[in-house]
């Protein structure tokens, strides 16, 4: 991603209403049965051209059935990918001990059954059914995932690794509470720290906290697939809108126990091979990339490194380039702090270009209505358009902004 600092203001910003796109009709001040029918004529109008637009990109973007889409998410370092692959080995034998306790012929018709093995009182139930609760599966492996890396590297140890356990939201068939339509996701998968409880209430996660999002359908066709694909298209728009930092986005398709993750890039979406969690080698890939996104890197998980969320500010920081516009070794950077986005992100594919509000002063003290962030500087945030040498590409932004500036 490449940004630039576009100009520059000694005014303050202020924070625009962003409630476009809501399904939801609202009551208004001027408040006419005209106006609240005409505000949902609107949104219906957008939920029909998302739902379009999301048909037309699987039809004409998705790559399906790709087998190095469970790589991107392999950990770099050799230190953490020794970690995982000991971790899946583990997690798949843990797995497999309680399906050996189950009648072959039971094995073979999943749907609605529940294994639990009291031998093993701290493991969650593992109901098999994955369409109705695929949430038990990812705990189950986020548990082992827990205990066997403390076991390899200490408690204080794995949180310096800066690993983290990827869990089901507690609230399933919800909106979440930043959504700007009414939609309700299936279930979102979300980040804790590596040592946090399993059993800990989630509940509603916000996109913005969303690692990515779960759809299930109870049909194990292509049909299943394709409406949970349509569906999930849908949803990482508003992954993007309010998560600043995602470059690309992950997610995960279900349909009845076929399992598919997907990964949004910005021009097209590739989906993994059909993964039968009903078999052993099914449920060694899922298991296998639940542990690679608890190792990888972060910017494996789509997110910009320079760019994050300051918690004891309460606002956005960007590292930004000098003039020269890059950010390869030996480059100026210059931090930028911001609380306030007048443009978002508004689409699935292409440029993501949004404009912050921001300054070059760090904050001393949390951002809040008694101590606004006064922004003196615009950013315009965009990706490059063109893999080619900046200096011979006519069609490269920032170049172009330079080159006015100058």
């Amino acid at each position: 991603m490449t940004k630039h600092k576009a100009s520059t203001s000694g005014g303050s910003g202020t924070q625009e209403d962003t409630e476009h796109g809501s399904c939801t009709p609202r009551v208004l001040r001027s408040g006419t049965s005209r106006v609240t029918q005409n505000t949902l004529t609107t949104a219906q109008q957008i939920s029909t051209e998302s739902h379009n637009e999301a048909s037309s990109h699987y039809d004409l973007r998705l790559d399906k059935d790709q087998d190095f889409i469970l790589n991107l998410a392999r950990p770099l370092d050799p230190e953490r990918q020794n970690i995982a692959e000991k971790i899946i080995e583990t997690a798949a034998q843990f797995m497999e001990s309680y399906f050996d306790t189950v009648p072959s012929s039971l094995r073979q018709s999943v749907e609605g059954m529940d294994v639990s093995d009291e031998s093993h009182p701290d493991s969650p139930m593992l109901q098999l059914n994955t369409s109705t609760d695929p949430g038990a599966f990812i705990e189950y492996v986020a548990l082992i995932i827990q205990e066997k890396l403390n076991s390899l590297t200490g408690p204080s140890s794995s949180n310096g690794l800066g690993c983290r356990l990827v869990l089901p939201s507690t609230k399933i068939d919800y909106n979440p509470p930043d959504a700007n339509d009414s939609m309700r996701i299936d279930m979102g998968l979300t980040r804790a720290n590596i040592n946090d409880p399993i059993d800990a209430d989630r509940g509603q996660v916000s996109y913005y906290e969303l690692l990515a999002v779960l759809e299930a359908k109870l049909k194990g066709d292509g049909n299943g697939f394709s409406d949970a694909s349509l569906q999930l298209d849908i949803y990482t728009r508003q992954l993007y809108q309010q998560q600043h930092n995602l470059r690309v986005a992950w997610g995960v398709t279900v349909s009845g126990t076929h399992v598919r993750v997907g990964h949004f890039g910005p021009d097209r979406a590739k989906s993994s091979y059909l993964m039968d969690v009903s078999k052993p080698e099914g449920r060694h890939s899922f298991i296998e990339i639940l542990v690679n996104w608890s190792l990888c890197e972060e910017f494996q998980l789509g997110r910009d490194p320079t760019m994050k969320y300051l918690d004891d500010l309460k606002c956005w920081q960007i590292a930004c380039p000098g003039e020269a516009g890059c950010m390869g070794e030996g480059a100026v950077v210059q931090d930028y702090y911001f609380t306030t986005v007048s443009c978002q992100a508004d689409r699935v594919f292409g440029r993501h270009t949004r404009y912050f509000f921001t300054t070059d002063a760090r904050p001393t003290g949390v951002i809040s209505a008694t101590n606004p962030l006064i922004p003196t500087v615009v950013i315009k945030d965009t990706w490059a358009f063109s893999k080619r040498n900046a200096a011979d590409d006519a069609r490269d932004e920032v170049r172009s902004l330079i080159k006015i500036k100058e």
